[in-house]
């Protein structure tokens, strides 16, 4: 989630890590209880699919936002965008951080 003005340079621009870091293709590492990978794939367990159901019932303007993005291969999208008519944009970024921080998933261990 990229914060602060539109106007920003490149350089300059602050984000924020929105996502639930259940699975790190690159390294090809699983987090322990939430998601595994095999041959054919990756697999979520009900806690990993609980998480997910929970994250859209607190946030559905953010789902929305990404169901609607016709830009399907970005992964960066401005708060003032994603919170459009949001009253305190700030807040509400500053809730789901918080929100993320206190899952079990966000310093669950990370496996090979």
């Amino acid at each position: 989630l990229i914060r602060g003005a539109r106007e920003q340079q490149p350089d300059s621009i602050s984000k924020t890590n929105i996502g639930l870091n259940l699975k790190f293709n690159k390294k090809s590492e699983e987090v322990a209880g939430f998601t595994r990978k095999d041959e054919k794939g990756w697999t979520y367990s009900k806690a990993c699919i609980a998480v997910i159901a929970e994250y859209q019932k607190k946030f559905p303007e953010l789902f929305d936002y990404l169901a609607c993005n016709n830009n399907v291969n970005n992964d960066m999208f401005h708060e003032l965008d994603v919170f459009e008519g949001e009253e305190d944009i700030d807040e509400r970024v500053k809730e789901l951080t918080t929100w993320l921080e206190q899952l079990p998933t966000h310093n669950a261990a990370r496996q090979p």
